[in-house]
């Protein structure tokens, strides 16, 4: 997956082994700046879901709500200056404890930041890790417990 910066550019790359080898990483990311999964979202959405990781982000769009994905849960200052371009952000971290914990550092400082934020209810999650997990579970309740965003 590219990491793209706000005109587009792709700064680094995420890539992801499926397989469940030991051969690769399970995840691995190029060396240099990070970037953000879907960045030209920033730009073009009211409300923006921030999630870790792009399948997550990926879950989000494919039920027809604009998401990125900022690959962990400590974005450079680059990124946070491409999450300021956002009108509301919406923290879709992991849920657990990292991601939790995350969250609500996050949202702290995007408040600071005067960003307009806040953080998905923890029952979207239905129990599951991640987003995309609750989509793999119950893709009809999710898009219900969504609805309000």
């Amino acid at each position: 997956f590219p990491h793209t910066n706000l005109n587009g550019k792709i700064v680094n790359l995420y890539c992801r082994s499926i397989d469940g080898s030991k051969a690769f990483r399970p995840h691995h990311h190029l060396s240099g700046v990070n970037g953000v999964f879907n960045c030209k979202n920033l730009l073009n959405s009211e409300s923006i879901f921030v999630c870790e990781g792009a399948f997550d982000a990926l879950s989000m769009e494919s039920l027809g709500h604009s998401a990125v994905a900022i690959f962990g849960v400590n974005p450079s200052e680059d990124v946070w200056y491409w999450l300021m371009k956002g009108k509301k952000l919406i923290f879709a971290l992991d849920n657990d404890q990292t991601g939790k914990k995350a969250s609500f550092k996050l949202i702290m400082k995007a408040k600071m930041l005067g960003i307009n934020c806040e953080i998905i209810d923890e029952a979207v999650y239905q129990g599951k890790k991640d987003i995309n997990e609750s989509l793999i579970f119950d893709r009809s309740c999710l898009k219900k417990l969504l609805s309000r965003f």
